[in-house]
């Protein structure tokens, strides 16, 4: 893309310069808060996993809010042949969403915000 761009820019007698920033911060998992998640999982009876590719790419925004408070980043799996979170032909697969409640209802049961499982 840059070599693209001072390209036309140069075709076109004009100059170019770019910079490049990250908008987004860092997305940090605490660890008690991974730990409540784990626990919540077990209860609710869910498989839990860790993704393969470090760092996890769809996080951007969640970063906002680790820097504030503690937190997880939790993601839903919608199997390997489902397309990429935010792919055009994304369809989400409302079979996650009980899956989610468990997951959330546990968590809270967890945190003592609602009553155990």
């Amino acid at each position: 893309a840059e070599t693209l761009a001072h390209d036309e820019a140069a075709a076109d007698g004009l100059d170019c310069e770019l910079e490049w920033v990250e908008e987004f911060p860092v997305t940090r998992n605490d660890d008690l808060a991974v730990a409540v998640v784990h626990r919540a999982a077990g209860l609710a009876g869910l498989d839990l996993g860790e993704p393969a590719e470090s760092p996890f790419r769809w996080s951007e925004d969640f970063g906002w809010l680790t820097r504030e408070t503690c937190g997880a980043l939790v993601g839903l799996g919608s199997g390997v042949n489902q397309p990429v979170l935010h792919a055009p032909d994304f369809d989400y697969p409302d079979a996650l969403t009980p899956l989610a409640v468990q997951l959330y209802e546990a968590i809270l049961a967890e945190l003592g915000l609602a009553p155990r499982l």
